[in-house]
């Protein structure tokens, strides 16, 4: 198993605590307790953070682009991804084209 850096460490404990914290929701009987039912109860005055969060996020999941093919050649060159050759094959059929009019 790889090793954590610390920014893993701080994603794991920050999902993990979400986690943990709804589980505690669901199993206490107190009604409305949830991330969720907080979430449908406040955001809808507070339209901005939903917003800010997936502005947030797409920062986090969607990585630019040239920075990615840096990374990518970079690793390639330094011999850190090993390249593979791809065969694509396919039994798919295309139908003759027909020359006569449809009426």
């Amino acid at each position: 198993m790889a090793k954590l850096d610390t920014t893993d460490k701080v994603w794991v404990g920050v999902i993990g605590g979400l986690i943990i914290y709804e589980v505690y929701t669901l199993v206490n009987n107190k009604k409305g307790d949830t991330l969720s039912e907080s979430a449908w109860r406040s955001l809808p005055r507070r339209p901005l953070v939903p917003f800010s969060l997936g502005m947030l996020l797409g920062h986090f999941v969607w990585q630019n682009q040239d920075v990615y093919d840096k990374e990518v050649r970079r690793e390639f060159e330094e011999g850190q991804v090993v390249k593979e050759e791809v065969t694509i094959t396919s039994s798919a059929t295309i139908p003759e084209a027909s020359t006569e009019k449809k009426n």
